[in-house]
């Protein structure tokens, strides 16, 4: 039985609700409690950190890994490649903008960067971010990544994928607890007394790690993940669309993929060997060399990169 019982379209209305209504919240906590915005080196240019980093860190960086569930299954692959890309690098450019407000905050104040456990977590989370997005640019998005990589590299993606918004949660909740830490201290009221400021920022914390719980759960749902393109129990329904699964050649010859196409799908074709050999897959005279009665959509939706 899923964990997530609800259909999927309107669990991403929520999932994208509760990501906008964090960003309002840390917006709203800088600007009501934490004195605005600013580009002056003060304490406003480091109220754009918390504000980046929840934004392109947690929030942005969810909606990617969502280009690949149910609706998104009968058609090509490579324009939601395209979107996922698109999305992780934006996430990635907030999050850059993000740690150059820190750092600018910081170095104005004459304040140390990188001694405390949330600014190494922080950092180390960017990096296994922009890993994360070569690796993945390079594996899926360009044409002469070989097949058989792909295949291999895919579940490592997607492991780094949930591991990295795990952190990123981590980072962003340790921070606002650092924050609220030194501020509320001294002329203002106590963090232990629990301010207003300290239960809105706890507040954030928690839906942060909601939003958090929600992706993760939703990536590990069994029936919102793409059929796998190696196993013939997972073919997607002829009628949404015209190129079954397994379609998707490997590069091993123990996986012959086309004896799961349909007879009457089932036409030799003399461009076969060459469009494979391009993909990565080895002839074998094992493995038959057919495509679909459609080639175009044969190559686009079923020899697209990942």
């Amino acid at each position: 039985m899923d964990l997530l019982d609800v259909p999927f379209l309107p669990f991403c209305a929520f999932l994208g609700t509760l990501g906008l209504l964090c960003v309002a919240m840390v917006g709203t906590w800088c600007q009501h409690w934490r004195g605005g915005f600013s580009l002056d080196g003060s304490s406003r240019t480091f109220n754009w950190h918390p504000v980046l980093m929840v934004t392109g860190l947690v929030v942005l960086y969810g909606p990617p890994w969502f280009t690949g569930v149910p609706n998104t299954w009968s058609g090509p692959k490579l324009p939601w490649k395209l979107l996922h890309g698109s999305l992780a690098l934006g996430a990635f450019v907030l999050t850059v903008l993000g740690l150059a407000a820190v750092f600018s905050f910081h170095n104005s104040q004459g304040t140390p960067n990188m001694y405390s456990l949330h600014s190494w977590m922080g950092l180390g989370t960017v990096l296994l971010f922009s890993c994360q997005w070569a690796a993945g640019f390079g594996a899926f998005l360009l044409p002469w990544a070989p097949a058989w990589l792909r295949v291999l590299y895919k579940p490592v993606h997607v492991f780094f994928g949930s591991t990295i918004l795990m952190l990123s949660v981590a980072s962003c909740v340790s921070g606002i607890n650092e924050k609220l830490f030194f501020s509320l201290k001294n002329e203002t009221t106590a963090y232990k007394l629990l301010p207003a400021e300290a239960v809105f920022a706890n507040t954030l914390g928690l839906l942060i790690l909601l939003f958090g719980v929600l992706v993760v759960g939703a990536l590990a749902r069994p029936s919102w993940k793409r059929p796998d393109s190696n196993c013939p129990d997972s073919r997607q329904n002829p009628s949404q669309t015209p190129c079954p699964e397994p379609c998707e050649p490997c590069g091993f010859p123990s996986t012959p993929w086309v004896s799961f196409l349909p007879q009457s799908h089932r036409i030799p074709c003399p461009i076969s060997l060459p469009s494979l050999e391009r993909w990565g897959a080895p002839s074998h005279p094992q493995i038959p060399l057919f495509h679909t009665s459609e080639p175009e959509v044969f190559w686009d939706t079923c020899l697209s990169p990942g």
